[in-house]
């Protein structure tokens, strides 16, 4: 989309703007519980972050969760998107204790759906291994960013850029230490 692309750009103000005419549009035409609106919504809620706007980005992902969840079903995958959303938006804003709720929900429900080693469920162990790292969980972030490697370097190989992208995360987990 374009403010996709305004985003990419970091001009967020333009993508603000364009997320904002998008959602009144989306509500217009096709309705607040359609899951192209839906979609929106979250849409916007990044674009709030990105903006600086943290709680009004939590607010509207959290509405956009619920009405996920009320609407499509807490495991489809826009559902599971809206969680994703907002575990790094908690974890941005320092919320690590919602965050990490959000994470090991948003795990467990990936494991269920997608699988134990599906690249969006290892995204999600992956977030989960760094709320521990954050709030100081060493004895708990370890294992997970060690099981993270292993199942990326299995399922997608040695020099896949997640793989790398989570050798990078293990590396500096114990350049921390």
């Amino acid at each position: 989309s374009i403010a996709a692309l305004y985003a990419s750009q970091g001009l967020y103000s333009k993508s603000l703007s364009m997320n904002e005419k998008v959602l009144q549009i989306s509500i217009e035409i096709l309705g607040e519980k359609h899951p192209e609106t839906l979609s929106s919504l979250n849409n916007l809620g990044v674009s709030y972050m990105n903006s600086s706007r943290y709680s009004d980005a939590a607010l509207l992902l959290e509405k956009g969760l619920r009405m996920n969840e009320e609407i499509l079903g807490a495991k489809h995958p826009n559902t599971l998107g809206y969680l994703s959303s907002l575990v790094v938006r908690y974890s941005d804003m320092g919320l690590y204790a919602d965050a990490e709720q959000m994470a090991k929900k948003e795990l467990r429900l990936k494991r269920e759906v997608l699988g134990e080693k599906h690249p969006g469920t290892l995204w999600a162990l992956d977030n989960l291994a760094f709320l521990y790292f954050a709030q100081g969980n060493f004895s708990n972030a370890e294992p997970l960013y060690k099981k993270n490697l292993r199942l990326f370097q299995e399922v997608l190989g040695a020099t896949h850029p997640n793989t790398l992208y989570s050798l990078k995360n293990l590396a500096e987990f114990y350049q921390s230490q």
